[in-house]
């Protein structure tokens, strides 16, 4: 099992895969090279979501009741939140088929998929791996002859009413039935397995899984038609040994780094509408497809600029204010506080405690009954 205190790179690259987000949302290539922007958007960046869904599984203990609740609480209230945040942008339709699949706006369907996926393999973990994994594969194949294959099973009848059938429900089959379960079983698979251990080879599948989900990704735009393009098949490969990949990097945790990931992947569309405000108003009409790429570096700044500065302000409230440490957390910092002005005041020098042997053969007998201290002492006699 790989030392979960030890996993630096894979926060590191939250950031990178909330930047692969906003460059599917953007087209950053588009006024540049449609083949670039094709790769990119439509390969490369593919890999993103599936790894916050893997990542998910990576630390979750699908086996224990509380952590499922625990991580469905608050996927729920970030999405509550979201929802809030996106009132003034649109008009929404508070259907079923909107919160629990398609997300209040079009980015924020990762919640509802989060949670729908969670609750799928805390019931597949039930089941040993091999037919847990047949399921969880069966429900992403069929996802994605919904998605990227649909074109090559559109023609067959049977095929296109269960889509048909499908699509009365929710917009697209990248969700929580289809989509989630999949990778965040392999999350949690991967946990349980000793990863990073040869960074060349690592590395080298993972290009070689790149190259070849390119090779696809093209086959199926030239061969077929395809409504959407956000599952493929070798995307599996890909989300596996990008972890074996970043599991060679040995650094500490950076919790912030993932509390601003997923504050850049929530606010990016509003850097993106307010910058479209502005450079209508200076009489750039089509700023965003003209000037693709700066459209795209504008919009990566100020969401980093809005996450970092709401991870800043929770830093110095948690700090100063004690906010969001939670009652054991400030229980904590209140007990520490008072053992180092009681060390102050009766001068107990900085450095080794000098009683840590008195207190240790002290505590030693501690919850002991007489009978048992006293056989203790004469035992050690």
């Amino acid at each position: 099992m790989t030392d979960k205190n030890n996993l630096g790179a894979f926060d590191r690259f939250r950031l990178a895969a909330a930047v692969l987000v906003i460059a599917i949302h953007t087209s950053p290539f588009w006024s540049v090279n449609e083949t670039c922007n094709f790769l990119l958007t439509s390969v490369f960046a593919r890999v993103a979501v599936p790894f916050f869904f893997a990542m998910t599984g990576y630390f979750t203990d699908f086996k224990s009741a509380a952590r499922i609740g625990k991580l469905v609480v608050k996927t729920l209230a970030m999405y509550a939140a979201a929802i809030v945040i996106y009132l003034p942008f649109g008009t929404y339709s508070a259907t079923l088929r909107m919160l629990l699949f398609d997300g209040a706006f079009y980015h924020l369907w990762y919640f509802p998929a989060c949670v729908t996926g969670a609750l799928i393999v805390f019931a597949l973990e039930k089941l040993p791996a091999i037919p847990a994994f047949a399921v969880a594969g069966t429900l992403y194949a069929v996802g994605v002859f919904g998605d990227s294959y649909y074109g090559l099973t559109a023609d067959l009848p049977s095929v296109r009413a269960m889509y048909d059938f499908f699509s009365g429900i929710f917009s697209y089959t990248r969700n929580g039935l289809f989509f989630a379960p999949l990778f965040m079983l392999i999350g949690s698979a991967l946990s349980k397995r000793e990863l990073g251990g040869n960074r060349f080879a690592a590395g080298t599948r993972f290009v070689l899984s790149l190259l070849l989900m390119t090779v696809e990704c093209l086959l199926l735009k030239g061969i077929a038609f395809a409504p959407h393009d956000n599952m493929f098949f070798l995307l599996i490969p890909a989300v596996i040994f990008l972890f074996d990949f970043l599991a060679s990097f040995k650094a500490k945790p950076r919790p912030r780094y993932r509390k601003a990931a997923m504050w850049i992947y929530i606010l990016h569309p509003i850097a993106g509408y307010w910058i479209g405000i502005l450079t209508t108003q200076l009489g750039i009409e089509d700023f965003s497809a003209r000037y693709s790429f700066l459209n795209f570096v504008l919009v990566t700044v100020l969401s980093f600029a809005a996450a970092f500065g709401i991870e800043l302000t929770r830093a110095v409230l948690e700090r100063f204010c004690g906010i969001g440490r939670g009652v054991m957390g400030r229980r904590q910092v209140n007990q520490n506080l008072a053992h180092k002005l009681y060390d102050q005041k009766i001068g107990i020098p900085k450095g080794p405690d000098p009683l840590a042997g008195c207190k240790g053969r002290a505590l030693a007998g501690f919850g002991r009954s007489p009978k048992r201290r006293v056989a203790a002492k004469t035992k050690k006699r």
